[in-house]
């Protein structure tokens, strides 16, 4: 039986120059496709943290305005006079009237986070509706990644009859 010489002959310079292109572009395509998946997943988690926070933000005013009353929760937040109140929220949050009363009004500066976390979480409480038996309150959770992000949940809180 005779062997044809086409079977004898190597690949080319060329040809493997092209299949080595083509398998790198693949690669490429592969590695992208899987660090822009990390970076959504990443997203996608801290997003949901941040929804946390804020809720917990939201819940405990809630919380408050429903075992202080309205009328002793509108007299602290009313107290050095000043609209919107803004508490940083990255400590405990504070269950007692006195921890309430200890709280500071101002922003959170950049290097507060909440322990262990990426994550810092403020309350802005607008007090311009008071006359119509109502506060807005506005829970920030914020971090970084490749650029600052932000998660915004509010509430609309009324004096209860």
């Amino acid at each position: 039986m005779k062997i044809s010489k086409t079977f004898l002959r190597g690949s080319s310079v060329l040809e493997i120059t092209i299949a080595a292109a083509l398998i790198s572009i693949g690669l490429v395509g592969i590695i992208s496709l899987a660090t822009r998946s990390q970076r959504s997943t990443d997203f996608s988690k801290n997003n949901n943290l941040a929804t946390n926070y804020s809720y917990q933000a939201i819940d405990w005013i809630r919380d408050l305005r429903n075992t202080l009353g309205y009328d002793t929760l509108i007299y602290y937040l009313t107290e050095d006079g000043s609209n919107p109140v803004i508490y940083c929220l990255n400590t405990n949050l504070p269950t007692t009237e006195a921890n309430l009363k200890a709280l500071t009004n101002s922003s959170c500066a950049i290097s507060d986070h909440i322990p262990n976390t990426l994550f810092s979480r403020e309350i802005s409480i607008d007090l311009s509706n008071l006359a119509s038996n109502y506060i807005t309150a506005i829970a920030t959770t914020q971090w970084e990644g490749n650029k600052t992000y932000t998660n915004t949940l509010e509430v609309k809180l009324t004096k209860w009859q």
